[in-house]
């Protein structure tokens, strides 16, 4: 069991300050920290006087402080919690592919217009972490473990060879031996005319989410999808991200908008990115 702290120790910040000021060592300094279990800790952040966050220090993609934790992918919570607040009435959160729980949580200090989170996790590792986060939400709030699909069933995490070391990057496919249940949207039990965000960070399967939410949204008052188009997820998926943005609009006419791109006007009718340049993009599709 790693301990819990909140004050986070010298080597740490010492790390972390040489990073922030580009001074050679700050990565090495906290590689070997992490190698000697000197980060075999989990840090708790304040994100506002009722919600803090457990954020583990020992894995590299989460040698996060809370600057690291307030800025994160700050264009697209704010976007979203802008986009929520202006919903008829408060939301269920769904959370796909929810790690820690971080967009959940920060979306949560931004808006109040949300009457329900669930979160769902198939990496049992993250997972622990986001039980204990999603505790700290002061609304009603549910965790599942498993991936999210087009039907149910049972699957396996694996590895892109482009990531191989990182968590974040691993992506579920369907097996019959699997150890991780799959889920669907629509087997959530989402009551008819409520309004949903649905956020999607499932590493490529994105349109099988969304094809196992048709009813879901279809019967929706309104909707809102965060997603993800990655470069080099489409390619290994051979889905372009327009396919998915294409499926959303066939549901219900939406408004796009990329969070980093927000002048983009995108065109259903053309590959996504011929439209744009071949880097990670977040974009919101908003239900008319």
């Amino acid at each position: 069991m790693n301990l819990t702290i909140s004050n986070l120790p010298w080597y740490f910040r010492l790390g972390k300050w040489m990073i922030r000021n580009h001074i050679r060592g700050g990565y090495r300094l906290l590689d070997t920290a992490e190698n000697l279990g000197l980060l075999d800790k989990i840090a708790q952040y304040p994100l506002n006087d009722r919600i803090s966050i457990n954020v583990p220090l020992n894995r590299s993609g989460t040698w996060w402080d809370r600057e690291d934790v307030l800025q994160y992918d700050a264009p697209t919570v704010q976007l979203l919690a802008s986009t929520i607040d202006m919903l008829p009435e408060p939301a269920i959160f769904i959370d796909c592919g929810a790690d820690i729980g971080m967009m959940s949580l920060l979306t949560a200090i931004r808006t109040e217009n949300i009457e329900r989170f669930i979160a769902i996790e198939p990496n049992k590792k993250a997972f622990d972490i986001l039980t204990e986060n999603y505790r700290h939400l002061p609304i009603k709030s549910e965790v599942k473990f498993g991936a999210i699909g087009r039907t149910k069933g049972t699957g396996k995490l694996n590895s892109p060879e482009y990531l191989p070391d990182d968590d974040h990057a691993r992506f579920i496919s369907e097996s019959k031996d699997g150890d991780i249940p799959i889920h669907t949207i629509d087997d959530l039990g989402i009551e008819p005319q409520k309004c949903i965000v649905l956020k999607l960070d499932v590493e490529g399967s994105e349109l099988d989410a969304i094809m196992g939410a048709v009813e879901t949204l279809t019967h929706a008052k309104r909707f809102i999808v965060d997603l993800e188009a990655h470069p080099l997820v489409a390619k290994r998926t051979h889905i372009d991200p327009i396919e998915i943005l294409r499926q959303l609009n066939e549901i219900k006419p939406c408004h796009f908008t990329i969070c980093e791109k927000p002048e983009i006007m995108l065109q259903l009718d053309k590959d996504f990115f011929a439209q744009v340049e071949a880097i990670n993009y977040d974009i919101i599709a908003v239900s008319k």
